[in-house]
């Protein structure tokens, strides 16, 4: 018995050394190296990394439906007066207006829904109420959360936007410049955020015991939106390892409706590939895309996936949108064009 564990024990060490010889010594090429052992661990994750040939496929199947049916809906700019929005990301609309995180103004606006400015909260900071760069946010149980993305945290505020604390982001080393952008809330008081992050891309937890995010989906780019008290996913890109660039990439890939529960992720429809959720909203059994790809706004159903419609177009629409509902209206952030859209969804109600 003895003989047979000091068999395994060898074999263990010169694998570990061999491994180790091979990546220090041996190879002269780390960042395959790196890319290889990507690829072979998230082999068996729900958003594992591909090779960036396999990328074409999804491509190809890419849906043709611009033709399919006429526009469902009408929409146009939604004017704001008392400001001028520079680079408005964020959205959540709310019973006492619509909350906008500009991200190029580094502050918050209260917008009514007749589109006048009713109050401006924060300026360029790092100290309370001030921010840097926010992205996403959302209100939950009397309070509001913000993504301070150039501050590397959440700064949540109580309904007269008074500073109460603070959540620290996970910070990457390797990709400094990029940003989290959604943040979502459920019923059980979980919080999840994810961002555009390709090394470190993941929907990242909040654990309260440790006062951190951990990662528990590696490897999902895309938006999250709370409905009904459950928090939902759908994914904007799959990653993929090029091989001969020797980089990490985004690219087409298979697109699904997912339901976060505590750290666990469920499918609940695939969607057509190569989709490219910039966000997203549902309204009843209805899921709302708004999809830079094709520079539409688009229904599915939301149990099996199906395509309903398309509900408004652009010329050219913005990579990464924000949406959300307030009534019988869907509002869309342009960042890159400060602007926001206002569609109508009457005929969803």
């Amino acid at each position: 018995m003895k003989r047979k564990y000091a068999a395994i024990l060898i074999i263990v060490v010169v694998v570990g050394t061999g491994s180790f010889l091979w990546n220090h010594f041996i190879n002269t090429d780390p960042a395959s190296a790196e890319l290889k052992q990507m690829v072979t661990d998230s082999a068996s994750s729900t958003f594992s990394v591909k090779k960036w040939e396999e990328s074409e496929k999804y491509s190809k199947k890419a849906m043709k439906f611009k033709e399919k049916d006429e526009l469902m809906s009408s929409g146009n700019e939604f004017a704001v007066t008392g400001v001028k929005l520079k680079a408005p990301y964020g959205i959540a609309c709310l019973s006492e207006g619509i909350l906008l995180a500009d991200h190029g103004e580094s502050c918050l606006y209260l917008i009514d829904y007749s589109g006048n400015l009713v109050r401006k909260i924060g300026e360029l900071g790092n100290g309370p109420n001030q921010f840097q760069k926010p992205t996403g946010c959302t209100y939950h149980n009397g309070y509001y959360y913000v993504i301070d993305s150039g501050n590397k945290r959440i700064v949540i505020l109580d309904r007269q936007f008074n500073y109460t604390k603070e959540l620290k982001l996970p910070k990457s080393e390797r990709e400094s410049e990029k940003e989290f952008t959604d943040i979502a809330i459920n019923d059980k008081d979980d919080i999840y955020i994810s961002g555009n992050y390709l090394y470190d891309s993941g929907i990242y937890k909040y654990n309260a015991e440790k006062e951190k995010f951990e990662n528990i989906q590696k490897y999902f780019y895309g938006s999250l939106k709370t409905f009904n008290g459950e928090v939902y996913a759908v994914d904007q890109f799959r990653i993929y390892v090029d091989f001969e660039k020797k980089e990490i990439t985004g690219g087409a890939g298979p697109n699904a409706l997912w339901k976060l529960d505590g750290r666990n992720i469920k499918k609940l429809s695939n969607l057509p590939a190569g989709l490219n959720a910039g966000s997203f909203e549902l309204l009843r059994d209805n899921l709302i895309i708004c999809s830079p790809f094709y520079s539409t706004v688009m229904v599915f159903n939301m149990k099996d996936g199906k395509y309903i419609s398309n509900i408004y177009e652009v010329n050219k629409m913005d990579y990464k949108t924000y949406a959300s509902i307030y009534g019988s209206d869907l509002y869309i952030t342009e960042p890159e064009k400060g602007k926001i859209l206002k569609i109508s969804l009457e005929k969803l109600q």
